[in-house]
């Protein structure tokens, strides 16, 4: 199969059939266009945020293992989760994050608080990219995003296109080497374990870009406050 120039990898779930393919080149163009933007002087910062969920019951990947044995990880038994609301800046590799037992649009509203903060610290405007989520349509997040448009711009992406959104790389990471192949000893640990992951996005920004952004050699980042 090696010589046939098949590789040997696990499938991706897709949704390139149901999306909009014109709606998406055209967000795809316009993101571009906002990157582009930021090697120069920009008066804005461009933010990727989105939510994932991360259970107790944890996620099976690849791993190296004896020939012929199996590697198998005990389950937990009930299962519990939390939702990780995060949000992720293009070039700079900040990272900011709020963790909570389900999604509510009360945990997009105090992340979307610390970006505001941001946005008033620096002197400059946040184009924030957003997914069509059912919790972002409650009235009192369309509030706030209205109270706060002096200071965060939504760039709200169509529907079904997972891939514009680079913090899903971020999550991706987190799912397939952090917190993948491990049995908690107890919801506690499971809780600080996660913790953990989600810090090391936040304290170390080149990390965060190496795996939101890989292909991009070139990081605008600099040390604003």
């Amino acid at each position: 199969m090696l010589a046939e120039g098949f590789v040997y990898r696990r499938p991706k779930h897709t949704l390139k059939g149901k999306r909009n393919e014109r709606a998406f080149r055209k967000a795809q163009r316009a993101l571009n266009r906002l990157k582009k933007g930021l090697a120069y002087d920009a008066d804005y910062e461009l933010w990727y945020q989105d939510e994932s969920e991360f259970h107790l019951h944890s996620h099976l990947t690849y791993a190296w293992m004896p020939k012929g044995k199996q590697m198998r990880v005990p389950s937990p038994g009930k299962n519990r989760k939390h939702t990780v609301l995060g949000a992720f800046c293009y070039g700079r590799g900040l990272f900011y994050h709020h963790i909570q037992p389900r999604k509510t649009a009360w945990g997009v509203r105090a992340l979307l608080q610390k970006l505001v903060r941001r946005a008033k610290r620096t002197g400059r405007r946040i184009i924030l990219v957003m997914d069509r989520g059912n919790s972002y349509h409650a009235k009192a997040l369309q509030r706030d995003l209205e109270n706060i448009k002096d200071y965060i711009e939504v760039f709200w992406l169509p529907y079904h296109c997972p891939d514009l959104n680079l913090i899903e790389m971020l999550w991706k990471h987190l799912k397939h080497s952090r917190m993948a192949n491990i049995l908690f000893s107890s919801f506690t640990q499971f809780t600080e374990h996660l913790s953990v992951a989600l810090d090391d996005f936040a304290c170390h920004p080149d990390f965060t870009l190496s795996i939101a952004t890989p292909k991009c050699r070139e990081t605008i980042r600099k040390n604003y406050p």
